[in-house]
Order: C-alpha cells, then structure tokens, then sequence
C-alpha cells in the first residue's frame, strides 16, 4: 500500500499580536523572536485513483501550524532578529537531506491552466495563467545553483547525520548544490481538471503520476528529485484560501506544504502542494501569502511565489521525510525558523527573486548568503574533544576543553575553530606534528544569550590539505535578571491610551529572551472596554519594552491590579506588580464610535483605509449645541489621515488613511479625537495596518 507522511505547511497568520494558538505560531512583532507551539497530526483519507491506477492510499498528514506568518496582510519584518539560539538537530532518518544536487520537476495541474506552450528559453507560458506564475517559478527553480549564487549555500552545511548530531563530519553526504539550475523538467497534466478543493491523496497521486511521466519509477531515481504541485488559479488543493477558520482541511490559512509519499508504482518520493498563492486573501482582503512583500505594484505580484516556494524548497532538501531530518527542539524546520523575516531580492544566475533567508546553524542566525559546503572523503585523520560539551555559566570567564587530533606519520596538522558572534576563542597551538593535543578556551561577552550553540573544530593535513571537522557543543547558562514598571500606577482616563515603560535588567550571567504576561491579582480580570498588550516582545534582558492599555469612553471606572511577568526562553521568572486604575470619562453629550476597529492601508497605493466615524448622542442634545473639532493623532510618519474638522452630534464622516512609499510597515494605535468647545474631548482607537 502506498502512502503519505509529515507534512508541514506554511502558514499565514490572520491575527495581528503575537499570541499563543493551539497547534498555531503567531508570528512576532518586527523584532521580536519565533515563538514556540504544538504540533497537529491529522488523519485525513484513505484515497484510491482508478483513472490513475494507483492504489488506496493511506494519508497521514501532519500539519505544522508552527509558524503563522506576517504577510502583505500585516506586518512584514524588515530585519531579522537574532532567534532564540535553538540549532536544528539531526532527527537521524533515512534519508536525512537530500545528498545529490536537487532536481525539481514543475507539475502545472489541470486542464484550468489552458493549452501551456513554451517561450523561447523552454520554460511554460499557460493562457490560464494571470499572472504568469508557472513561468515566473520555472526561471525561479532553473536559476538556482547558478552564477555561484550562495542562498543554495546556505542549506549544504547539513548532512546525513546521527540523531542529535548539531554540526556535520566533512566527510558526512551533504545536502548537494544544485549547480547548473534545480530545474530538471516540466509537465503541464492538463488531461483532466484540477479538483476544486483536492485532497491530500489526490495530491500525492498527481506527484506520482508526475514521476512515472519523467520515467523516475524507484526510490533510487527519486532520491533527488522532488515535485512541486501547483494547482491552477481559483481551486483550492487540501482548503487552501477557505475562509472558514474551522474548515478541516489542512492547508485552511497555510500557504503551502511540502511531504513524503511512497507506493510501488515509483517508490519513495518526496513533493510541494504549490497552491495559486495569490488567491489567498486574509481578513483585511488583502493577499495573503507574501505579495508585495518585497517590490511594491505589479514588480511584487509574484514575490509570493518565489517566496512560499523557496521556503519549501529549504525544507525539502533538508527534511525530506518530514520530521526525520534537520529540526529544532520545537520541530520547527530550517524555513520555519526564519519565516517573513528579512525578506528581500536574492540574485540567483542573472535574475532576481523575492526570497527568505533560512537558518544556518554555523553562524546560528537566519541567513540568505553562505559558502558552498561540499562532502569531502575520509581522510584518516581523528579530531576528539575532553570534555566533549562545554558549560559557560559567566560571561568574561573561560572555559576549556582539550583538543587531541592525529594524523598519519608525522604530518603537521593545522587546527582551526568557528565559534557563533560574541564567542572569543583561543588554542594554547594552533598545530600538532603526528598525535597531539592542544586547550581550547572559551569565553562570551555580555551579548551571547543563554543558550545552546555550536563551536566547528577543523583540523587540516599540512601534505595533503585533507580536513576532518567536530562539533563542540557549548551551552550557555541563564543568568539573573530583573523588571520593573515606570509608572508602577497606570492612571487612564475611559477612552484614552495609557503606557509604563517595561525595564529589564540582567543582573549576573548571560542576558536571556523573556517573554511577557499580565497576571490577575485580586480584583485583577480586566473590565469591559478595555484593551492591553506588551508591544515589543519578546525582548532580550537590558533591553525595554511598553506595556500599552486603552479603552473606549464606555470603560467603567475601577481599580485593577495585575503582576506583570517575564519569563525566559529557560524558564527562569521575574514579576513585578502593576496597578490600573480606569477614571471615568468627562461628562458630556456625545460619545464617537467607529465602523471598525482596525483597517489597513498599502504603502504607495491609491488603496486607502476608510472608516466611519458618528457621534453618538448620550443625553439631551440641543439644536444650538456646537459641533466638536475631529483631529487624528498617533500617525507615523508618511502616514497622513482625512477627515472633516468638526462634525455635530449624530452625525457620521468618513475617516481615511493614506500612506506614501516611504512609510514603514507596522501595525500603529490611532487615536481620533473629538473636542467639544467647553474642552471635553472624547476619543476612538483604530488600529491602523501599513503594508
């Protein structure tokens, strides 16, 4: 019986604040870290295709909504942050990456796509094609691996590896580079129509019937090979672009998903469920899977494709039988990781594409650029290391390990050592003649966050340049930290903004990630009509964030008390008590209200956000009573709001937002005042999205 295993999706956040989901990892506010979450399996199917002739099929999905992503819809980060320093890890499976140069075989599903020719350099041009995706894709996958690009660089440092192995043996089968171009051929399946809403099965079935048509019928002429499956414009493969938040489909909000499937007809194989990205539009209609992500107008239209498809192209090379390859702690993979974050153009060959960095274990950051990593044979040399594990518990303090290598002979062996950013390493010598050993001494400064990281040891022969390589994993231990609140005392008046400064210092030891919470205390549940959130965060100890509440005129009156609580990525806690006390709102005849609570406006289009803005009657409103002044605050800059200077009471008027090209992306609290001419003001709070 054949069968599909371990998919992993790439998924698109609706939300717009980072929150904890089950099975769902909302992506953070620009400079914030990954935030961790669960994993969903799911059973979907038993699934046969007569018309194909290949057996039933068990379908065993499991879906990862770890990484909900800022896209065109929200907030795309334009720098990416230092991570947690979680390395991915070698879950020891066969196989673990695929070791021979990538060969990718595009599949343009159903007869949607109309009668595909070719243009002059051989790549697809489909009539039913808006956007002309396939073609874009094909240029995509065939640029890769040319011109030295080094975005492929990146995922050759993993290899075929024990469990648990961190840092790959020079002589380990590395991921291959894909030199001369990924692509190895197309197919537009345009003998029937593409299912409207095409389940996994089917899915798995087109990628194999895709391998019996490049004649790649056995597990050993797929080990390569992978088949992207994308499904034409206005279908929706496994739910994807359904709306319905409870749809059962596993690709409902997610963007793509790569997976491995088996069955006699072409052995084990591995493929991309590659919808029509565009299609996806998010709660606020804007595209969901990255358009515009990168280049504003049509010059971005497809930078979600190169994007999404990239993304899974990283996973698959590395993680081919999802969660058998290079995964981190949380199961999160090399994309994952780094997703919608430093999002950018990447020259690959003499073209350029939107693309993603992914994570690079030998600098433990997300990277779009590292040099080309090849497996090199056995070479007789040993390098060891005592102890083998290193533990820095103060920065400023080493911490050594003896490092003992041999060679044949009396050959001179040169050592060598790459240690993360903020690591200092010394040898007590540099080179050993025949078997010898030299200390290695190893200390952080006060930047290296507590964590686990990796140190490359290279030893490498003086007469025949043969190199071996280990790993030295070194952990570094959480120091002490500490928080405290300026005001301690949040006075805020029903219908306004209120703010504390969160201060975090790291006392002794290394700085860790801390992520926030606000705690009930007695009389603690927030009344109705008020608002709160931690607006950057999570933060690295000694660095400051903002603890933000707001509320509507309605809010009722009271004294609240909370805990505020920071806790590490290590689960070390710090708290420190914050009181709210909400002041009723002026009296006065009118109250604002909004259409809507939140809006989003693109940057340099004629796009604007509108909403509705009335004032309410509350009491008896005379025909002499004046109308009340409207002004917008809280704009950032490039960022300009229309509206009329003053309105009367029980009256509406349009608010709209309009941003230029030179606005930053983010997700801002706008305040609309209303004043009347006695002096009391009343005010709304819109939630304004640039993208």
């Amino acid at each position: 019986m054949g069968g599909v295993r371990a998919a992993t999706a790439l998924v698109v956040a609706s939300t717009v604040t980072a929150a904890f989901v089950p099975g769902v990892m909302s992506a953070p506010r620009a400079g914030a870290a990954p935030v961790q979450a669960t994993q969903e399996p799911q059973i979907i199917a038993s699934v046969a295709d007569p018309a194909r002739g290949t057996p039933a099929t068990t379908v065993m999905r499991h879906v990862d909504r770890r990484h909900a992503q800022r896209t065109s819809g929200t907030t795309t980060a334009s720098t990416s942050p230092t991570a947690p320093s979680d390395q991915l890890a070698s879950r020891g499976g066969t196989p673990a990456v695929v070791s021979g140069p990538p060969k990718v075989y595009l599949v343009l599903w159903g007869s949607q796509w109309g009668s595909v020719t070719s243009d002059a350099q051989g790549l697809p041009v489909a009539p039913g094609d808006p956007l002309g995706a396939a073609n874009y894709l094909a240029r995509m996958y065939a640029s890769l691996g040319t011109g030295g690009e080094t975005w492929s660089g990146v995922l050759t440092q993993y290899c075929a590896a024990p469990s648990g192995a961190t840092v790959c043996a020079s002589s380990a089968p590395h991921v291959g580079y894909p030199t001369g171009g990924a692509l190895a051929g197309w197919w537009a399946d345009t003998s029937t129509a593409a299912p409207s809403i095409a389940t996994s099965g089917q899915v798995a079935s087109e990628a194999q019937a895709a391998a019996v048509h490049f004649a790649n019928t056995t597990t050993t002429s797929n080990a390569d090979a992978q088949y992207v499956i994308v499904s034409p414009t206005g279908t929706h493969p496994e739910g994807f672009a359904i709306a319905n938040p409870s749809s059962p489909y596993p690709l409902t909000g997610a963007c793509a998903s790569h997976s491995f499937a088996t069955s006699a007809a072409t052995g084990d194989l591995v493929y991309t469920d590659l919808p029509y990205v565009t299609d996806l539009v998010n709660a606020k209609g804007v595209s969901g899977c990255g358009t515009n992500s990168v280049n504003a107008g049509a010059a971005g239209a497809l930078d979600g494709f190169s994007i999404v498809a990239g993304h899974e192209y990283a996973e698959t090379v590395t993680d081919p039988d999802p969660g058998l390859g290079w995964l981190d702690s949380s199961g999160l993979e090399n994309g994952d990781k780094c997703a919608w974050t430093s999002l950018q153009n990447v020259t690959l060959g003499t073209s350029s594409f939107a693309m993603q960095p992914t994570w690079s274990n030998s600098s433990a950051s997300c990277a779009i650029t590292h040099s080309i990593v090849t497996t090199i044979p056995t070479t007789g040399l040993t390098l060891s290391a005592s102890p083998a594990q290193m533990a820095i518990a103060s920065p400023g303090t080493p911490v050594t390990t003896t490092i003992t290598g041999s060679a044949v002979g009396t050959d001179t062996l040169s050592i060598s050592v790459q240690a993360p950013q903020g690591f200092t390493v010394s040898l007590s010598a540099t080179q050993i003649q025949g078997t010898g050993s030299t200390t290695m001494a190893v200390s952080t400064d006060t930047t290296v966050v507590a964590g686990n990281y990796d140190l490359m040891v290279t030893t490498t022969s003086s007469a025949t340049g043969a190199v071996e390589t280990i790993d030295v994993p070194a952990t570094v231990t959480p120091g002490v930290f500490a928080i405290s609140l300026t005001p301690a005392i949040i006075e805020m008046t029903a219908g306004t903004l209120a703010t504390a400064q969160i201060q975090t210092q790291t006392v002794s030891g290394a700085p860790q990630w801390l992520y926030f919470s606000l705690l009930s205390q007695g009389r603690g549940l927030l009344p109705a009509h008020v608002f709160q959130t931690v607006t950057v965060g999570p933060v690295v100890s000694g660095q400051a964030s903002v603890q933000e509440f707001w509320s509507d005129p309605t809010a009722k009156a009271g004294t609240y008390h909370f805990l505020l609580r920071a806790m590490s990525a290590q689960g070390v806690i710090a708290s420190t008590p914050l009181t709210l006390q909400v002041l009723a709102a002026p009296s006065s005849n009118f109250t604002p209200s909004l259409s809507a609570r939140q809006g989003a406006t693109t940057r340099g289009s004629s796009t604007p956000a509108t909403v509705t803005l009335k004032l309410k009657k509350a009491g008896v409103v005379s025909a002499s009573t004046p109308p009340a002044t409207v002004a917008v605050t809280g704009l950032p800059a490039h960022v300009t709001a229309q509206v009329s200077p003053s309105l009367a009471v029980g009256r509406s008027t349009p608010v709209t937002f309009s941003a230029d090209a030179q606005a930053v992306p983010g997700t801002y609290i706008v305040t609309i005042e209303c004043t009347t001419a006695g002096g009391v003001t009343r005010s709304a709070t819109f939630l304004l999205y640039v993208i």
